[in-house]
């Protein structure tokens, strides 16, 4: 990556900071990490998943970066020992800035941590597939049940989460979104966000919600015991959306039996369980077919995936990126998803594994054999 020059040679701070941000959005990074170090200071960039050291800086400078962010997002400056995190929203030059900023105290300073958030995609272009989207649908039309939204950090939840509720079925019930940091503003729903110095824990707010007569609720995180209780006993009279920490289905509502939910309770209501990964996409403008023969991807790939991709042919065509200067010459640009459902009221005799979904993608050309690996 180039060392931008005009950013560190800037001498206004809040000039620099808001290069520093319309430049890290105009490249389709995800996050911004500043962690003093013991000699300097590092700006990273996470882009397509992959993390990118941009450039360094003197500790001073450090400094300035992140007061000028915590007052970006009206966090405290004279806090320098306590975690603090809250929602960022700033027009820079002309590009609009949306994120969640979060400060830790590490052994050198304070680490600022920005997660960008980039335009929000309708439900249609998630990567879901059309029985997938045909299933949810079904899902957000019940009046009651539990849609549990699994995956690892960074997987894309919060998105689908967000998306469902903007979704034509859902809006017709006016959702309620509760999360434990406001993440963005989504018109149309109505949204609250935990506060815990003031008593409104996502437990009370969830019981709040429930005696207003909510008829669809969205829950940002399900981190503790009474929060899955009520998420799960509410279900029973209304459409409950929640997002669990999980790398598996299994291991999603493995999470929610260590929370304490009753087993019977959780299977009474249970509607089914959305797992996801997100996964980088070929770069656009350097894409290109290349053919590969069944003996060459024996030797790079497991036999399972060979077996999967090329059948019984001698030979496939894949796509790849020609790394180029748009996607900082990795050959890849964006992240798609990949979707495992599984309906737990009406089984269906076939549904798509994430294995399954990222085949599919790889011969359509939207991402390469080497994503799959990773699952």
């Amino acid at each position: 990556m180039p060392i931008p020059h005009h950013i560190l040679k800037e001498p206004e701070i809040d000039v620099a900071v808001d290069l520093l941000l319309r430049d890290a959005a105009a490249s389709d990074a995800t996050e911004i990490f500043l962690l003093p170090t013991a000699k300097d200071a590092v700006v990273r960039v996470r882009r397509g998943g992959v993390l990118h050291e941009w450039f360094r800086q003197s500790k001073e400078s450090h400094v300035r970066f992140v007061r000028c962010l915590k007052r970006f997002a009206r966090l405290r400056e004279d806090v320098e020992y306590a975690l603090q995190e809250h929602a960022l929203r700033r027009v820079a030059l002309g590009a609009e800035i949306e994120g969640q900023l979060s400060v830790v105290p590490v052994l050198e300073g304070e680490k600022a941590v920005l997660r960008l958030r980039a335009p929000r995609p309708a439900l249609a272009d998630l990567g879901l597939s059309v029985a997938q989207r045909a299933a949810l649908g079904r899902c957000l039309e019940k009046p009651s049940g539990l849609l549990v939204l699994a995956g690892p950090r960074c997987s894309g939840r919060t998105t689908t989460l967000h998306a469902l509720l903007e979704s034509a079925e859902a809006l017709r019930r006016q959702p309620l979104l509760i999360e434990p940091v406001p993440e963005v503003e989504l018109h149309g729903i109505n949204q609250e966000t935990a506060d815990p110095a003031s008593g409104w824990t996502m437990s009370e707010l969830l019981r709040s919600a429930i005696a207003g007569g909510s008829s669809v609720i969205g829950l940002g995180a399900v981190r503790d015991e009474l929060t899955a209780a009520l998420a799960v006993s509410a279900a029973e009279h209304r459409l409950m959306i929640i997002v669990v920490e999980g790398v598996s289905l299994s291991g999603a509502l493995s999470r929610l039996l260590e929370l304490r939910v009753e087993p019977r309770a959780l299977a009474r209501v249970l509607s089914g369980v959305l797992l996801q990964r997100l996964v980088r996409r070929v770069c656009p403008d350097c894409r290109k077919r290349v053919s590969l023969a069944v003996e060459e991807a024996s030797d790079v790939w497991p036999r399972a995936l060979v077996r999967r991709l090329f059948g019984k042919k001698r030979s496939q065509s894949f796509v790849r990126g020609a790394k180029c200067a748009a996607c900082w010459y990795t050959g890849n640009r964006g992240q798609v998803g990949l979707f495992e459902w599984r309906n737990l009221l009406v089984p269906e005799r076939h549904s798509d594994t994430l294995l399954d979904d990222g085949v599919g993608k790889v011969l359509s050309g939207t991402i390469t054999p080497e994503e799959i690996m990773k699952l």
